[in-house]
């Protein structure tokens, strides 16, 4: 079963209820949350938790206290609960998303859509390649 949970900025959320959501998470993770400079940034790390935390209760697992307490990291430096469980967390421009297994691994990964200058990357191409791109519709 994989659960995909996402979610998006809130620019007007007022005091009281930031800290209502910063209060569900460990001491550990409101201190790295609070590392970030932009409020964008500290929400995102936030929600970001906050949807793994749901996706985990949705799979039929109710360990809200103990997920930080079990978060370890693999060689990679992806973080990981245990061997029966696997997310993912991403995050673009407003919004974040989630993805939960208990199935094997998972990814997830999302891109906000913005105007690219083709002519950038053609240094870094085959002439070969950068025909195909050009000739593409």
């Amino acid at each position: 079963m994989i659960s995909i949970l996402y979610t998006r900025l809130v620019y007007d959320m007022d005091d009281s209820t930031w800290r209502s959501c910063l209060n569900r998470v460990s001491d550990d993770i409101k201190s790295t949350i609070n590392t970030y400079y932009q409020w964008q940034d500290r929400q995102r790390a936030l929600f970001g938790k906050l949807l793994l935390f749901e996706g985990l209760n949705r799979i039929g697992y109710n360990i809200f206290g103990d997920v930080m307490d079990n978060l370890r990291y693999d060689e990679f430096k992806r973080p990981f609960i245990n061997q029966s469980i696997d997310f993912n967390i991403s995050h673009s421009g407003d919004y974040i998303v989630c993805a939960v297994s208990i199935d094997g691994r998972v990814g997830i990964d999302i891109e906000r859509i913005r105007h690219i200058e083709l002519e950038d990357f053609r240094r870094y191409l085959l002439t070969t390649e950068w025909g195909k791109i050009m000739s593409s519709p």
